[in-house]
């Protein structure tokens, strides 16, 4: 078998250890792990991440440090393709090493918004949304050096916990459910300002509602923020216990509705969940349907999207069609579900990988400087993000 190695990083001023790329390493993994051999050298400043956490007997998962010397060369006796979910200096470090060696290697870009100047060098690229693929291909300096592939997020199938499930039903009862997963943080709090509102919305059109935010706590001054919104209301769940956090997809088949953002739309629509999305025209989430998909899709289901094709009255309206009508909302399943299999079903992940071979189009030496490049970039925004701690 032919050997694959994927680097990431987990920063302390970058992220937490728990975001949507790591789910997305993950289920990459667990696609590929029966037709190569694979490592993971995982750049790990911090004690606790969801690498950390899982036990993957197939694969190797080696963990170094940002200030560890490391050498690709007898760390990695073979490698055919490295694939990076890290632009960090260190693992452009490892990045430069595997090309001496001779592997293609494959950058990706999991979502989130466009480079605002640079991206490092790859012989291929991978862009989970439309938003990112339509920057590269505009851009002559990547068109000319990479193959840049749309290959959206991949989800897996969800397993049935059953022992989960039912550990969990006494937060709910016979009242419409409502799912809301993700970090609790700055950057995704309007998301739970959104959810709130409509649940507060149903509560006074006399719904009966309940709902759940589940999430670890990434940032102390949102989480306090939330509590205070919530405001001590018995139907709105805040669980941020580690019991609840880890793989909480597994509660998505209890819920009426999922706010899904990102990933966690594939997840829902995998399923056959009805998912409210994000547009900041809007003061509550809205239904995604066959009239505003493309628009959520372009920016991978993000909070970045700007869909405005009807006033709120409406799109309120159509959240109460989904409720009560069976007919509509199982129509709406059906739709989303099947944009999951032709989009999302991670089996399109080892085509991909199958088709990968040298090609590459820069020079090596063109590579070094690209090295140098990034790592005066990450030592200006490593001091910008210290400053800003402060």
């Amino acid at each position: 078998m032919k050997n694959l190695v994927f680097v990431i990083s987990t920063s302390r001023y970058a992220n937490t250890g728990f975001g949507g790329h790591y789910y997305s390493l993950l289920t990459y993994i667990y696609v590929l792990k029966n037709t190569y051999n694979i490592t993971v050298i995982h750049i790990n400043d911090l004690n606790n991440t969801l690498l950390d956490e899982v036990i993957i007997e197939e694969c190797n998962i080696i963990n170094i440090s940002s200030n560890d010397d490391i050498d690709t060369y007898n760390l990695i006796k073979k490698v055919d393709i490295g694939v990076f979910f890290s632009n960090s200096s260190k693992s452009q470090l490892i990045k430069y090493q595997l090309i001496k060696k001779g592997a293609p290697v494959i950058g990706v870009k999991p979502g989130g918004s466009n480079p605002k100047y640079y991206f490092p060098y790859y012989d291929y690229i991978i862009c989970f949304s439309i938003e990112n693929y339509q920057w590269f291909k505009k851009s002559y300096i990547y068109r000319s050096t990479s193959i840049i592939t749309k290959l959206s997020n991949r989800v897996l199938e969800i397993p049935i916990n059953r022992k989960r499930i039912n550990e969990f039903e006494y937060h709910l009862d016979n009242h419409i459910n409502i799912l809301r997963i993700s970090k609790i943080g700055n950057k995704y709090y309007d998301s739970f300002v959104k959810t709130i509102n409509l649940h507060n919305r149903l509560s006074k059109d006399n719904i009966k509602v309940n709902t759940v935010i589940i999430g670890i706590i990434e940032c102390e001054e949102a989480y306090n923020k939330l509590i205070k919104l919530i405001n001590n209301n018995c139907n709105i769940v805040l669980l941020t216990d580690y019991k609840y956090t880890y793989n909480a997809r597994e509660y998505i088949p209890l819920f009426d509705l999922v706010v899904g953002v990102g990933r966690g739309f594939m997840e829902a629509v995998s399923e056959h969940k009805n998912v409210l999305g994000i547009s900041n025209k809007y003061n509550i989430p809205i239904v995604v349907d066959e009239y505003n998909y493309n628009i959520f899709e372009e920016y991978n289901f993000s909070l970045r999207n700007n869909y405005s094709g009807k006033n709120e009255i409406k799109e309120y309206e159509k959240i109460k069609v989904i409720l009560y009508n069976a007919g509509q909302s199982k129509k709406n399943r059906e739709y989303l579900n099947a944009k999951y299999n032709s989009n999302y079903n991670a089996i399109k992940v080892l085509e991909y990988f199958k088709n990968i071979n040298i090609v590459r189009k820069t020079k090596v030496h063109y590579m070094l400087f690209d090295y140098i490049v990034n790592n005066v970039l990450k030592v200006i925004k490593t001091i910008n993000n210290k400053i800003i701690k402060k």
